[in-house]
């Protein structure tokens, strides 16, 4: 394991040459959770009664706790194991009110379930929400990309892809769909469009930072374009090795860009020089998703861990907690009305759980008819769950 600390960084200025692709004062929804703003080696881990640090131009608001506070917060957490009644699901309980498991899609408080959006035969694979476009924007493994009116719920358009759908994000205006071989983009301000070609592998994710776009292949390979402001397209920049298996998950911290493979490790890249500068091994599953929080970067496995990293004193990055129920899929972070932070988990016993940070309190669960690999959060604190079943639930915290 590499021993470099994440060092503070300043909030990095918008040197795009291009704001159509990536405007930084239009930043996705994606990016809320983020943190540039790592402590520094000297200083070690940043301590309880240092609050309310600021998260960049973001506005992030949070209570910053030492390790040993979040360790002792997660592991004081009871664990709560409601049932859904899988008879009620069907229409088929003759136990009515005396049944001992849940007759409801959701329990809990502080969130309600809006509405289910329904049209895809299989899987949810992405679901994008561009800037200045009042459209929801979901893929499928049908290989169908739906367009949904935001104001009335209703599918007002679709298309069919021949290619299999990896992944669907949106940075800024612009989406991007990776598929087999090729990665399309879309922009729906200037309708815009081109195609990144020229590989070989499934894209199972895509991120975005100021000019550049990351693509993770099934081989272990990360791709590497930067936008060109000439020809207004992105182009071929390097070609990240390291990983032994397939790319499932990328975040953005510190100038890091952070992946996790099913080779079980995570893996740090230098944004400027793209380079690995870190290797963080734990896990004995796929990292299917990672989220920067405050000081921490987390992990979510289908080892049935959701483990906490920090820096410690000694300058190793380490695990310093961890969560564990089932196998983790997707981690989001949002707020609540009192701009509280949210973890939004979605696990592989069909649940997506909520739980305040940093204590990992559970707030409720919302039960899906399929594993639901997608979690997506929009404005006005809606959030977006995509499972294998095609169905897409919104649901808005209280």
């Amino acid at each position: 394991m590499h021993r470099e600390l994440p060092q503070p960084q300043p909030q990095p200025q918008n040197h795009h040459p291009s704001a159509s692709f990536d405007s930084r004062c239009e930043m996705s929804h994606k990016m809320t959770w983020r943190n540039p703003n790592y402590y520094s080696a000297k200083k070690g881990i940043v301590k309880a009664n240092e609050r309310n640090k600021s998260n960049g131009n973001r506005g992030l608001q949070t209570k910053v706790s030492s390790v040993e506070t979040v360790e002792s917060e997660i592991n004081s957490v009871e664990k709560v194991q409601p049932k859904q009644c899988k008879y009620w699901i069907t229409g088929n309980c003759v136990l009515g009110d005396k049944c001992k498991d849940l007759h409801s899609s959701q329990c809990g408080s502080g969130f309600t379930v809006l509405t289910k959006l329904q049209g895809h035969d299989k899987a949810i694979s992405g679901v994008a929400l561009p800037s200045g476009c009042d459209k929801l924007f979901s893929a499928g493994e049908d290989k169908c990309i739906r367009t949904w009116d935001c104001n009335s719920g209703q599918c007002v358009g679709s298309f069919h892809i021949d290619d299999d759908i990896g992944c669907l994000i949106n940075e800024g205006p612009w989406v991007f769909v990776g598929l087999r071989n090729s990665v399309k983009a879309w922009n729906f301000q200037t309708q815009a469009e081109f195609s990144l070609n020229g590989f070989v592998g499934q894209v199972h994710c895509l991120i975005a930072d100021n000019d550049l776009l990351f693509a993770g292949i099934e081989d272990g390979i990360i791709l590497v374009w930067k936008w060109c402001s000439e020809t207004n397209t992105l182009k071929p920049t390097a070609m990240l090795k390291g990983h032994n298996g397939a790319i499932c998950s990328f975040i953005i911290g510190a100038k890091k860009l952070y992946s996790g493979s099913k080779d079980h490790t995570i893996r740090a890249w230098d944004l400027e020089t793209l380079q690995c500068v870190q290797i963080l091994s734990g896990h004995t599953g796929d990292v299917t998703s990672l989220l920067c929080w405050d000081c921490y970067l987390l992990s979510a496995s289908l080892d049935n861990t959701i483990k906490i990293w920090a820096t410690t004193e000694s300058g190793i990055i380490e695990v310093v907690s961890e969560l564990k129920e089932c196998g983790f899929l997707t981690l989001r972070g949002i707020h609540d009305v009192e701009d509280k932070p949210i973890l939004l988990c979605s696990c592989s016993d069909n649940t997506v759980r909520l739980y305040d940070l940093p204590s990992f309190e559970e707030r409720g669960r919302i039960f899906t008819r399929g594993e639901a690999k997608v979690v997506e959060t929009g404005v006005d604190r809606l959030f977006f769950i995509g499972d294998a079943t095609g169905d897409m639930t919104v649901c808005r915290l209280q």
